[in-house]
């Protein structure tokens, strides 16, 4: 069974930023982040707007005074403690604390919540790292911004928990959520944080670094001014890692992760190594210290060994070297090599980053049609789990193999990572995509397992088409986005299908 739908926004963003059952951000925060991002701030009457909470107050001399700073002498006031944290981190403080208060009296939320703040701390612990890497930034404001990035979870998860929980979180894990969401909603958590934060008053370079952390292609500008986006990218990237429930080690996407930290950031691997050593240990120093209830374990010690054993590989082979080495000698490189997925010999991540926007650019200008396939083989645990990481292997070379046979030979066909693929067709009628894709599902014979039998292979296709038209410029993340939605409607009716969504150009507004 193949479906096709138009997609579109259900619900209103502010109907979930306005939640009331969220808890109201108090005066003290307010001003906070007023007063934080005035050129000059005045911190005596930063001093005396932390003292009319005494609660507050209380917390923030008992951090200055925690292993986690480890000042040499004691705090004793809060114009101290304000010296010596900086206005930033008092900023962070403020904001952590007030987030910490919010709970639920709903036993089936509450081990959604320990899922939701775990991903959280763990990606703002990651982009502190990562901030502490580069030159010129700040640490704490890089924790904050990741640390609201999700925010609007909590009020899409206030206002419609039991749909959030049986339709979003039934196909979804944090912090890989936005698909799922916006298949349910016709919004993301991503509009209701960006709503939340105008609200609060938070700077607009923040709310442009958190629309676009789950973009599949992260782009770097010449002056590096978004920089902040990028590092949220790795965060986000970085925990879905590191909390991934679905693990192969064969299929691991720390390469990914640390190519990433290297061409987009300029991190060798010893500094990611670092990261990740680091991690887990401060993820539980701030669940103390805020009291967010995260569960006994941060992410599996057994996954922080093999991203580290990974690591040390992709070291010995230089691939980092390689591609820190693009930016200065572009001619020069194999391509092939740098652009190529070991496992599977489709296009990878970097491809994607890199080439995927200026081919689509030029379809666009040429007014050439376009078709975006998003692929994913079904119950690929399955296969892992009872067959073997070998047999997963041996299926994620099948597919590769099959996509080679079926598509044309201009086609563009990327390994994303895991079981996911991506394609893109230029210059094809709706029709021969539809025609194709159907193919790619009909025919697609079994594979081979070690003992030379065979398993038979199932795909969930999603896809867009696109006829571009003068005067308007696509957005090609939204587009991704929509084939990644279709994929996961054709998950819901039992995969091995397609699924086509209709392209709105009013999407696209929403999405940038």
């Amino acid at each position: 069974m193949n479906l096709c739908i138009s997609a579109g926004p259900e619900y209103n963003i502010r109907r979930f930023a306005e939640s009331k059952r969220l808890l109201t951000l108090p005066e003290v925060a307010v001003r906070m982040v007023e007063i934080a991002q005035q050129p000059d701030p005045d911190y005596a009457e930063v001093a005396r707007i932390v003292r009319t909470d005494p609660a507050i107050s209380a917390k923030i001399l008992k951090t200055a005074n925690s292993a986690l700073f480890a000042f040499r002498q004691r705090i004793e006031t809060i114009e101290d403690a304000l010296l010596k944290l900086g206005m930033s981190t008092l900023r962070t403080l403020v904001l952590s604390f007030h987030l910490a208060q919010h709970e639920s009296s709903q036993p089936s939320l509450r081990p959604v919540l320990r899922e939701y703040w775990r991903s959280s701390l763990t990606q703002a612990t990651i982009a502190e790292l990562i901030a502490e890497q580069l030159e010129g930034v700040d640490p704490p404001t890089y924790f904050l911004a990741a640390m609201l990035q999700d925010i609007g979870i909590l009020a899409m998860l206030s206002e419609e928990s039991e749909l959030y929980i049986e339709q979003v979180l039934e196909r979804a894990r944090f912090p890989r959520v936005v698909t799922a969401e916006r298949n349910v909603f016709g919004i993301s958590h991503i509009d209701v944080s960006c709503a939340m934060l105008d609200k609060w008053g938070m700077q607009e370079s923040f709310r442009a670094a958190i629309r676009h952390h789950h973009d599949q292609i992260v782009l770097v500008d010449g002056a590096g001014a978004n920089r902040l986006g990028i590092a949220l990218a790795a965060a986000n990237l970085g925990a879905e890692m590191l909390l991934a429930y679905r693990v192969n080690p064969t299929t691991s996407t720390v390469p990914e992760w640390a190519g990433f930290l290297a061409t987009r950031l300029n991190l060798n691997e010893t500094q990611a190594s670092d990261i990740i050593n680091q991690v887990s240990c401060r993820v539980r120093e701030y669940s103390a210290l805020f009291a967010f209830d995260i569960g006994d374990r941060v992410c599996p010690e057994r996954i922080i060994a093999e991203a580290k054993e990974l690591l040390q590989d992709i070291a010995l082979r230089d691939q980092l070297e390689m591609a820190r080495e693009i930016q200065r000698r572009r001619d020069e490189i194999d391509e092939d090599q740098l652009y190529r997925d070991g496992l599977s010999g489709l296009f990878n991540r970097h491809f994607l980053n890199d080439r995927l926007s200026a081919c689509f650019v030029a379809c666009m200008q040429n007014l050439q049609s376009v078709g975006l396939v998003f692929i994913d083989i079904d119950k690929f645990k399955h296969i892992n789990d009872a067959y073997g990481h070998l047999a997963g292997d041996r299926a994620i070379k099948h597919v590769a193999d099959w996509l080679r046979q079926s598509l044309r030979g201009s086609d563009l066909a990327i390994r994303l990572g895991g079981d996911e693929f991506l394609v893109m067709l230029h210059n094809i009628s709706c029709h021969d995509l539809q025609c194709i894709v159907d193919r790619v599902i009909t025919n697609a014979p079994p594979f081979l397992l070690g003992d030379q039998s065979t398993c038979a292979i199932g795909l969930s296709i999603g896809c867009v088409h696109y006829e571009p038209r003068r005067n308007q410029n696509p957005d090609l993340n939204c587009l991704i986005d929509l084939a990644d939605q279709a994929m996961y409607q054709s998950k819901r009716l039992g995969g091995n299908c397609w699924t086509r969504i209709d392209y709105d150009p009013a999407i696209d507004a929403q999405h940038t």
